[in-house]
């Protein structure tokens, strides 16, 4: 068995291009509830170990903020006016965590047919997220990984 080596700058070899890897879109077909959800969406630009990192990061930071006011709230008196505010915070960043779950989607998925009670299409934003059912989220997010593995054999991505 021969040792790979480093491509020639000559361009003569074949390359393994990482970068297409990252950029590489594909469709997909998501049934749920006797709908389908077509779109195209980035299959690997969100697995990198950076883009990961980040995301966890976010969501602890979320986390240490929420349990600091929680902590900070049980130590003030119950007429102590800036609770209202502290609760209206933890309120927020529980909403921001869950956004943060999701946030690869916003990544990864370049269009899709989603449409909102207006007929008008849903952008792909984190604010919009807010306002799709989580168990629908759930299942997508599980769809599009395992669209990656080829563990979805109804997927038109992998």
């Amino acid at each position: 068995m021969s040792e790979v080596e480093t491509a020639p700058s000559n361009g003569h070899a074949e390359t393994f291009s990482v970068g297409a890897i990252l950029d590489l879109a594909v469709p997909f077909e998501f049934p749920f509830e006797g709908q389908v959800l077509k779109g195209r969406w980035y299959k690997y630009k969100t697995t990198t170990r950076e883009y990961i990192k980040a995301r966890v990061t976010e969501r602890n930071d979320q986390l240490t903020r929420y349990r600091d006011l929680q902590t900070q709230i049980e130590t003030l008196a119950d007429d102590d006016t800036r609770i209202v505010a502290m609760t209206a915070e933890c309120e927020q960043l529980e909403e921001a965590v869950q956004r943060t779950n999701y946030s690869w989607l916003t990544d990864a998925i370049i269009e899709w047919n989603a449409v909102g009670r207006d007929q008008r299409l849903i952008p792909i934003t984190a604010a919009s997220f807010a306002e799709i059912p989580v168990p629908f989220l759930v299942a997508l997010d599980q769809f599009l990984v395992d669209s990656r593995t080829d563990k979805n054999p109804t997927s038109s991505g992998s």
